[in-house]
């Protein structure tokens, strides 16, 4: 069976609600179940299945935060829902109660997916996949707006793309040896490391938070990349620049991402790192002094600890 159900964030009443034309997840049902209501349900590859929902809704609409078309594995389309807090520990409530049965998930008035929950869901994501490109850029738009990484890949430079390719220069684990702003050291990144790999970005910082993120490119300007992140990673993405120069990488980016920098020279809110190739991290510097005002940087603040 497809894969169409995954984790994220999402919101909806504490109770079943009665179906919606616009989104609503159900059980699957046996067919005599009383109250359940046959669904026919296009099977990516050809083929239709019928298929018994339950008439109430677990989830429905109200509990979309944003929604976005995204590309799925196999280059078809899909939908990936974000859905509000109290949304997502619904999901998660619901998933833990119902291992091994079947959610069935209208979209437009249609059964999309009718995925087997095999654990508990606990990110909140919702992703409908299998679908055309084009029907799942339409059905996102009336499911909610997009989200804040999407709107700002949509508004990234003629020639963005994916090109693992063009980041194999910098492919591997970088240890942080220096990093300022303002001309100020961020002590906050110093010891950190940035791990490359296969078109993504770990970062951990000095203090062990870490976040994970999708890189794209941009043929226009082959030492930048944006950063998207990855769930559970909830940062702000944005543009950054790089700078390899045998075992030291050279990162700068502005604080927030407002912009992407066009070099390495100090300015306001720019934040240029130093990085040394290799696993070892080097020893931190010593504490900030008293005197030093302390810099903060919003750009780069993972709100994740890793996996110990």
């Amino acid at each position: 069976m497809r894969r169409a159900l995954f984790a994220a964030i999402l919101s909806c009443a504490s109770v079943a609600t009665a179906a919606s034309d616009v989104f609503s997840v159900h059980l699957v049902a046996t067919p005599d179940a009383p109250g359940s209501r046959m669904w026919r349900l296009a099977l990516p590859g050809g083929g239709v299945e019928e298929i018994a929902l339950e008439s109430a809704a677990l989830l429905d609409e109200t509990a979309i935060a944003n929604a976005d078309a995204v590309r799925g594995p196999g280059g078809g389309g899909e939908i990936r829902l974000v859905l509000t807090a109290d949304g997502a520990q619904r999901l998660a409530e619901l998933t833990s109660r119902n291992v091994g049965r079947r959610f069935g998930i209208v979209v437009a008035g249609r059964p999309r997916a009718a995925p087997v929950v095999t654990t508990e869901i606990t990110n909140g994501q919702l992703v409908v996949g299998g679908l055309p490109s084009a029907e799942a850029s339409t059905l996102a738009k009336t499911l909610g707006p997009p989200s804040a990484s999407i709107q700002a890949e949509s508004e990234s430079p003629p020639g963005a793309a994916r090109d693992v390719a063009a980041l194999r220069v910098i492919e591997g684990n970088w240890s942080g040896l220096s990093a300022t702003m303002d001309g100020v050291v961020i002590y906050e990144l110093v010891g950190g490391t940035w791990t490359f790999h296969d078109g993504t970005l770990t970062a951990t910082n000095g203090v062990g938070d870490t976040g994970r993120f999708a890189l794209t490119t941009d043929v226009a300007a082959p030492n930048a990349f944006r950063l998207d992140p990855v769930a559970p990673s909830r940062e702000r993405g944005g543009w950054m620049i790089f700078k390899r120069e045998g075992d030291r990488l050279t990162l700068a980016f502005f604080d927030g991402f407002f912009k992407r920098p066009e070099d390495f020279a100090p300015a306001p809110k720019k934040v240029v790192s130093s990085s040394h190739s290799g696993l070892a991290v080097p020893p931190r510097p010593p504490g900030r002094p008293a005197s030093e005002p302390a810099p903060r940087c919003t750009s780069y603040r993972p709100s994740n600890r890793p996996t110990r």
